[in-house]
């Protein structure tokens, strides 16, 4: 219930905001969405390269070493 309503006072301000200044808004949004999509691509990258390393590891053969 209190998301709820949290839900519904952030639209309204959102709502109040977009009458003033709505391209304000849109840069706000695109902004946002760029920066999560950089995070994700990031994320990714950091996961691809840990897994690469993970392979490494596990294909050597570690009872060979004294």
């Amino acid at each position: 219930m209190r998301t709820k309503n949290s839900v519904l006072k952030l639209s309204k301000e959102i709502d109040k905001y977009c009458e003033n200044k709505p391209s304000q808004l849109f840069l706000y949004m695109y902004n946002l969405k760029n920066h999560l999509n950089m995070g994700i691509r990031l994320v990714r990258s950091a996961l691809s390269i840990l897994y690469r390393l993970y392979v490494v590891i596990e294909g050597r053969n570690f009872d060979m070493i004294p």
